[in-house]
């Protein structure tokens, strides 16, 4: 296990992230995604690990949702990216009856949802609760509070998420977490797609080196 700081682990996942199929601007919703679940007593490196693994390559063209009305978004191909998922959701709930309830069909590692949901709670100023499967929890600008199958959110595929703004009054509690273990395989995987970020050395840095040129140059 290799210990890291959050913001120590937020550089690397942004990085595993645009060397796996985010652009620039969306693998740094997805490192803030990752540590706000970190942060939330959910550790969310192994889920990270296989959403990237899962998408890898992958045109973003072919991971995102659609609307098909103001209640329902589905994905008929595969399944749904989370960040890109959770994105559009940030973007456009104005738009989405959120009050009656909301709908998303077919989303792969919805637990990164949950980020977006807070930050959706504290424009609006609501508190949302979401579930799928066992999994419910409400969730607003403090954080997430589980109401039943606690296991279930860290599933990897799940076909339906419904999300709708409530009026419970929970009273949020965490622990403040500001480190992390990552074991070695996860540690593995994402330092190999971060290292796709970087430039390639060229003849001249090979022949000079980190230091500067040889004695001789100019």
């Amino acid at each position: 296990m290799t210990d890291f700081s959050l913001k120590e682990f937020e550089a690397l996942c942004q990085r595993a992230a645009r060397g796996a199929y985010m652009p620039w601007g969306l693998a740094e919703d997805a490192a803030r995604a990752v540590c706000w679940l970190e942060r939330a007593s959910l550790p969310s490196a192994s889920q990270f690990v296989g959403l990237l693994q899962l998408n890898d390559g992958v045109a973003l063209s072919k991971l995102a949702i659609r609307p098909l009305d103001g209640r329902t978004l589905t994905k008929t191909e595969a399944y749904a990216c989370p960040i890109l998922t959770g994105s559009y959701l940030s973007d456009a709930y104005q738009t989405l009856d959120l009050d009656s309830g909301v709908q998303i069909e077919r989303v792969a590692y919805p637990c990164f949802l949950l980020p977006f949901l807070s930050e959706i709670s504290a424009t609006s100023g609501c508190n949302i609760h979401v579930s799928w499967g066992t999994f419910e929890a409400t969730v607003n600008e403090r954080g997430v509070q589980f109401s039943s199958g606690r296991k279930d959110v860290v599933c990897q595929q799940f076909d339906l998420i419904q999300i709708v703004h409530c009026n419970a009054n929970r009273e949020f509690r965490g622990i403040p977490v500001s480190r992390l273990q990552v074991n070695a395989g996860n540690l593995a995987t994402l330092t190999d797609l971060a290292a796709r970020t970087y430039l390639p050395e060229t003849e001249l840095s090979q022949a000079t080196g980190a230091g500067g040129g040889s004695v001789d140059d100019d």
